[in-house]
C-alpha cells in the first residue's frame, strides 16, 4: 500500500507546473513532467477503489477527488445495502484528521455485469465463462414463465 501512495505522489508531480523529483525503495522520478498538463485544476482528478479500514481510506481521503466501492473484494467488498452505508460512512474519522470535508470528494459504486438469457442455466453459465467468483456482483436476467 506504501507503493500506492507514492504512485499517486508521482502521478500528482509529474502533472504539475514543476518538475517532479521523487525517490523510494520503489520508485524513482528525476525532474519529470507531463506536457501538456492536464485541464483540470489543480490537477486531473484521482478515483480510488477499495475498502480497507485504515490505510485506503485514508488514501481516499488525502489523495481522491472520488471514492468507489463495489461488491467485488477489490473494491471493498459491499454487497448490500448496509456494506454500502457503512463503506461511505466510513470515512468521515480520517476527513477530520486530515482537513477535508466529508463531500470533497465524490461517492461512486460499481455495479457488475448483467447477463441476460433465454433460462437461468444459460445466463449463469454466462456468468461463469468470465467471471471466477459468478455470484459476487453479477446479475443473472432471464424471463419470467408465464
Amino acid at each position: 500500500m506504501e507503493a500506492l501512495e507514492e504512485a499517486i505522489t508521482i502521478s500528482t508531480g509529474v502533472w504539475a507546473e514543476e518538475q517532479c523529483t521523487f525517490s523510494s525503495a520503489d520508485f524513482s522520478a528525476s525532474d519529470e513532467r507531463i506536457f501538456p498538463p492536464p485541464r483540470q485544476r489543480p490537477g486531473r482528478p484521482f478515483i480510488i477503489a477499495g475498502g480497507g479500514k485504515r490505510f485506503t481510506l485514508r488514501l481516499v481521503v488525502q489523495y481522491a477527488q472520488a471514492r468507489n466501492y463495489g461488491a467485488s473484494d477489490t473494491t471493498g467488498g459491499a454487497r448490500t445495502s448496509a456494506d454500502i452505508a457503512r463503506k461511505v460512512a466510513a470515512p468521515r474519522n480520517h476527513r477530520a484528521d486530515l482537513g477535508r470535508s466529508y463531500d470533497a470528494s465524490l461517492r461512486t459504486q460499481s455495479t457488475s455485469w448483467i447477463f441476460p438469457a433465454e433460462t437461468w442455466g444459460r445466463s449463469s453459465s454466462k456468468a461463469e465463462a468470465v467471471s471466477p467468483h459468478p455470484s459476487h456482483g453479477v446479475a443473472t436476467v432471464y424471463p419470467r414463465r408465464r
